[in-house]
């Protein structure tokens, strides 16, 4: 019985690091990300859909 909870433990305990590595990830991305696009979009005349000449 302490087998099975141990590995449980075990494969929870190996799970959390890469959830973690995965969320930072993300978190440190998507505001670049949004940059980016925004920029992008700012580049765009909403009435024509052209890109605007600066």
């Amino acid at each position: 019985m302490a087998d099975s909870h141990t590995r449980w433990i075990i494969k929870d305990y190996l799970f959390f690091p890469s959830a973690m590595s995965w969320l930072i990830t993300f978190l440190a991305i998507w505001p670049i990300a949004l940059s980016v696009l925004l920029r992008f979009a700012a580049r765009i005349d909403p009435r024509s859909g052209r890109w605007r000449h600066w």
